[in-house]
């Protein structure tokens, strides 16, 4: 594998995530960024724009992890849909990285 050495500005929180996540898994900070970046990467590249929601969590492998509550209703594309995005609060000790690192498990 080839390096490049370059310099990114990162999100004071996001490098304190990458910094626990690096310490937990007893890797680099590089190691974890690269492998973040790389599934990010993979995720953008096979997304297809015409892909269902339940068909992207068949291709991803995901169906015994993720379900659809309302799969019958469910239409991203619903004005409904598009006043709630954003709207979720989570709780303070919620942690986004460890529960997405936790689905791709």
């Amino acid at each position: 594998m080839t390096t490049i050495k370059t310099t990114i500005n990162i999100d004071s929180e996001i490098m304190k995530t990458i910094k626990l996540i690096a310490v937990t898994k007893n890797k680099t900070q590089t190691e974890i960024i690269n492998k973040y970046l790389k599934q990010s990467i993979i995720n953008e590249t096979e997304t297809k724009h015409t892909e269902t929601l339940k068909e992207r969590i068949k291709r991803l492998g995901l169906e015994d992890k993720v379900k659809i509550a309302n799969e019958k209703t469910y239409n991203p594309e619903s004005d409904n849909f598009k006043k709630i995005i954003g709207s979720v609060k989570a709780p303070d000790n919620f942690d986004p990285v460890k529960t997405i690192d936790e689905i791709h498990k």
